[in-house]
């Protein structure tokens, strides 16, 4: 299989008896940088959880980083629900 960020890197490489452990660190590094971007509503601190988690290679500008405020997260976390349209009597104007 072809590392997609390195063409030339194949990770067949790595010997069989590493992969699994591999795999697990890969899937246990996406998970912790799904928790930050899903549960940081600020910026400070998810660049701080960015450089803990991958080090020095992360610019410390909190100005590169977005977040969601907590109310607009939850509102777009919640399912979208179907209401009936509400009845309007008649009226006349004039």
């Amino acid at each position: 299989m072809s590392n997609p960020r390195e063409p030339s890197e194949d990770l067949n490489r790595i010997p069989e008896k590493h992969r699994e452990t591999v795999a697990r660190a890969a899937e246990q590094l996406a998970s912790r940088m799904r928790q930050i971007v899903k549960n940081c509503f600020d910026e400070r601190e998810a660049v701080d959880a960015m450089i803990e988690l991958l080090g020095d290679r992360v610019p410390d500008r909190t100005d590169l980083v977005s977040v969601v405020s907590a109310a607009v997260a939850t509102v777009a976390a919640t399912p979208k629900r179907q209401v009936p349209a509400p009845v309007v009597g008649r009226s006349s104007s004039g």
